[in-house]
């Protein structure tokens, strides 16, 4: 079994993600590749069945040489798409984590360029979660009429750095919420809610 390439593994996402990979596969192996060796070594030392190893985002290679990967997972915003470039080389799967609807397009056209990576995107809303979460909750329909979606940004959750520059990054360039209303896909100018948090309290969301 070749093992799963998470970069960017010592991050709170990354380190989410190898313990539920964990959780779900005890004996998979994992390569946690980081630029803070230190916490990567202890990070694969409690997982058992991982590795650490140093990156270098300048190289097509990652500086990782002919080592041979199952899928390359990115817990982090990699602006110059070289964590794909490399999955691309190998011919891998791909699972895009941190690109807005709007920073798609750059993946679609490498991939449509060269379709050799089984590429997907889930970074359009949170990782994808609350498209899964919807998708498990409506399999059982045989017709779903329209959905809604609620998130709350608690001040009282803790970010790492990354995901706050990752925030800072989106609310300054993006543009408004891409919905499917009545067949069509619109941007919505006006995406104002009231979002209920716990019973009796609401908050004024957009």
């Amino acid at each position: 079994m070749e093992p799963v390439l998470l970069i960017g593994g010592t991050g709170a996402l990354g380190r989410a993600i190898a313990h539920w990979l964990r959780k779900r596969n005890p004996s998979l192996p994992i390569t946690i590749a980081a630029r803070d060796q230190t916490r990567a070594r202890e990070l694969a030392a409690k997982l058992g069945a991982a590795s650490a190893t140093s990156l270098d985002l300048t190289r097509i290679d990652l500086g990782l040489g002919d080592r041979r990967f199952g899928i390359v997972v990115p817990a982090f915003k990699d602006h110059a798409h070289v964590s794909y470039r490399f999955a691309q080389e190998r011919g891998i799967p791909y699972l895009a984590l941190s690109e807005a609807a709007f920073e798609l397009a750059p993946l679609v056209a490498m991939y449509a360029h060269r379709p050799r990576s089984p590429l997907l995107l889930a970074g359009h809303v949170h990782g994808a979660l609350p498209a899964l979460v919807a998708l498990g909750l409506t399999r059982h329909l045989a017709r779903v009429e329209s959905l809604s979606l609620g998130a709350i940004f608690d001040p009282n959750d803790p970010l790492p750095p990354g995901a706050e520059v990752d925030m800072e990054r989106i609310v300054r360039a993006g543009p408004p919420p891409l919905a499917l209303v009545d067949g069509a896909w619109r941007w919505l100018s006006d995406a104002k809610r009231t979002i209920e948090r716990e019973p009796g309290k609401s908050v004024e969301a957009e």
